[in-house]
């Protein structure tokens, strides 16, 4: 009944001030359940026995008494805290008169007792609720600005700010304060711990060590993990979550069929967790560490890796966490720089990333180098350490090559050879010859290509590897026809699409390694001139990946499919395709085949006349020419070149920018074209080129 004590501690004051005329009995009674009033010595009686109905009419006597003077306003702060008699006393007197304005700031977390009195006020027209929300992020921007508006606060700083109050007047103005102060920010001042505090004063010691423990996830907490981290029965469990649920603690939801809880208030996690030992937080994390490991039955899960890298690391657990980011990134990342890659995932999650994303996940693998660097003196014996370094090399050094930094990435790709054979590791002797073989590609090397294809090839054959044979068939299928074996090639080729096809699950996780088996068949019947079957060879290989979503592999089918349909003569469709692949390169970091395809589209402008259109392929090719380590991508440019020259030189078309740009000769540009093109894989395109200078 504290207060309504206060309550009528004032009341009494006021009536005394305003010499107005007391009830009747007003003292008498006042004293008899409130003794603080007049004489301190007595004793508070036993108010669970009290008549309510009496204390509500001196209450209403009080009341009725003042408002013949003024309008009473009544303020009850925290009124989820009021005891069950003063509710009871407060329900009776608000039913009972209509001169009074109460108001009642109430959080969310209310008991029952609390909720029946909303009700029941509610239900005779005597309560108007007002739902008090966060502000906005921009409220809480216009909120900061107003109160420091000649403070220049940096922009980063102001965003954080916003963030992490997620809107509490109370929060910001915490901040602010510090701000103003010249004060580091502390988004975890003692005040903001007083209030968060404070919002759970009432939960029991059980509710409380179930928040502690879901204050260790970095999103929700999966009930049947709680189990297995939390002492206690079943029942207290659902029965805690269940009530601090009800008082807007937490909140519950279902995820892939499993449910899960979280905090309702981030901040609030953040003090929970702030206030547990540092010995039991790396105990706790990496009990959920192993309990996540558990579930991973292969390395596809990305967010399943990240979460047990995330709990590893602050478990102290440095070399799995790393080991686990890297097999996250592994994944997120391979999309953009493996041109076929092997999928294991369903087909849902085959999605290429927006190169905006691309960049947040390679800032990412960047902390990981860091990270790695950070612990090599500490580690640097270790046979663990040396397997993760491989690891990281690997994949650094691939990212590199596929954005032609090819001195450092093939530095790391040789690191990763030697370690691999140091310490025995065939997986990723393995996987380093093949980025070499995958670089020898790029540089049209067939010679070192096929150097690594039988040393890659030995181990493979030794252990059995059929994955592994199936992608070096078709990586040696290529390597003939690069030296102008295309029977070799063409039989090297169907024996990988056989491997790879021997039952609807493999076919599905090799589509891409399929497809481009079938793109070099492709290749080959142009090679023949057959350029009908050439086009059917490469419908096959663009329909493997449309089905599932491989942009990055269908990218490159789309450019060959549109030369095949130009070595054909149909223009426009060819175009169509080279449209098609201009969106998907629109959002993909791999360089392959942009040369290609700006030096075809090119074409296509020529004989369309359109020279304006002419003039940016040139532009864009020219900028290309400075990252040109291919020679065939150098060659083409130059067949372009040779051909605008040489219409220019007997005035089949006149266009001064094209004249501009190409100061030499058209002898000059034809030698540098025929020097670079491929002989055996350039046919049709050195072809071209004679047929040019041959009819103008």
């Amino acid at each position: 009944m504290r207060p309504w004590r206060d309550i009528l501690d004032q009341l009494n004051k006021i009536l005394e001030q305003e010499n107005l005329v007391k009830p009747k009995h007003w003292q008498e009674l006042y004293q008899k359940f409130f003794p603080s009033y007049g004489n301190e010595e007595h004793q508070i009686p036993d108010l669970k026995s009290c008549n309510v109905n009496c204390l509500s009419q001196i209450v209403l006597e009080a009341v009725r008494s003042l408002k013949q003077e003024s309008h009473v306003v009544v303020y009850v702060e925290n009124l989820q805290w009021m005891d069950d008699l003063s509710l009871a006393l407060m329900t009776s007197v608000i039913l009972h008169q209509e001169s009074v304005l109460f108001i009642f700031p109430l959080r969310n977390n209310y008991r029952k007792e609390v909720a029946n009195f909303v009700n029941s006020v509610g239900h005779y027209n005597r309560l108007m609720t007002i739902n008090l929300r966060p502000f906005t992020f921009d409220q809480s921007l216009a909120f900061v600005k107003h109160q420091m508006p000649n403070n220049d606060l940096d922009s980063r700083v102001l965003q954080r700010i916003c963030t992490e109050s997620a809107g509490n007047p109370l929060f910001l103005t915490e901040y602010i304060k510090q701000i103003q102060q010249n004060l580091k920010i502390n988004y975890l001042p003692q005040k903001i711990k007083e209030e968060l505090e404070f919002s759970i004063i009432n939960i029991s010691d059980i509710q409380r060590r179930i928040l502690q423990i879901i204050s260790f996830f970095r999103t929700a907490a999966p009930v049947y993990m709680l189990k297995s981290l939390l002492d206690m029965s079943d029942g207290d469990m659902v029965d805690g979550i269940y009530d601090l649920e009800r008082q807007g603690v937490l909140q519950e939801f279902i995820i892939a069929d499993d449910i899960s809880v979280q905090f309702c208030q981030k901040k609030l996690q953040e003090y929970i967790y702030s206030e547990q030992a540092p010995s039991r937080i790396r105990v706790i994390h990496e009990e959920i560490a192993q309990l996540l490991e558990k579930q991973v039955e292969n390395e596809s899960d990305e967010e399943l890796l990240s979460r047990i890298a995330y709990h590893y690391n602050l478990a102290n657990q440095e070399l799995k966490s790393l080991d686990y980011e890297l097999s996250y990134l592994q994944i997120t990342l391979k999309f953009q720089h493996e041109l076929f890659p092997i999928y294991n995932e369903s087909r849902e999650n085959l999605v290429d990333m927006q190169p905006i994303e691309f960049e947040h996940e390679f800032e990412r693998f960047k902390k990981v180098g860091q990270r790695m660097k950070a612990i090599e003196h500490q580690y640097e014996g270790s046979s663990d350490y040396q397997h993760l370094l491989m690891k990281y090399l690997y994949l650094e050094g691939r990212y590199l090559i596929n954005r032609g930094n090819y001195g450092q990435g093939i530095n790391n790709i040789q690191r990763v050879i030697v370690k691999a054979k140091n310490y025995h590791n065939d997986r990723y002797l393995v996987k380093g010859y093949r980025q070499m073989i995958y670089y020898y590609i790029q540089t049209d090397n067939a010679t070192d290509m096929e150097n690594y294809i039988d040393l890659a090839m030995d181990i493979s054959i030794k252990s059995n590897d059929h994955e592994s044979i199936g992608i070096l068939l078709r990586l040696k299928g290529l390597y003939n026809l690069m030296i102008g074996n295309l029977d070799e090639a063409e039989e090297l080729s169907r024996e990988s699409i056989t491997i790879f096809s021997i039952s609807n699950d493999s076919k599905e996780k090799y589509s891409s390694n399929i497809a481009a088996a079938y793109d070099y068949l492709a290749e080959i019947q142009r090679l023949k001139e057959n350029y009908a079957q050439a086009v059917i060879y490469q419908k096959k290989a663009i329909q493997l990946c449309e089905e599932i979503g491989l942009n990055n592999s269908l990218v490159i089918f789309y450019v060959d499919m549109g030369v095949s349909l130009f070595a054909k003569r149909e223009y426009e469709a060819a175009m169509s395709y080279f449209k098609k692949a201009n969106k998907l390169y629109a959002n993909l970091t791999s360089p392959w085949k942009r040369t290609q395809l700006n030096v075809y589209q090119a074409l296509i402008e020529l004989k369309n006349g359109n020279l304006d259109n002419v003039v940016n392929y040139f532009i864009i090719v020219n900028e290309q020419l400075e990252n040109i380590t291919n020679p065939r991508d150098m060659g083409l440019i130059y067949l372009l070149r040779a051909i605008v020259k040489h219409l220019l030189a007997v005035k089949a078309i006149q266009n001064e920018d094209l004249e501009r740009m190409l100061q030499q000769s058209e002898e000059f540009y034809f030698e540098k074209a025929q020097d670079n093109l491929n002989q055996y894989r350039d046919v049709y395109e050195l072809k071209y080129l004679d047929e040019i200078f041959a009819t103008v």
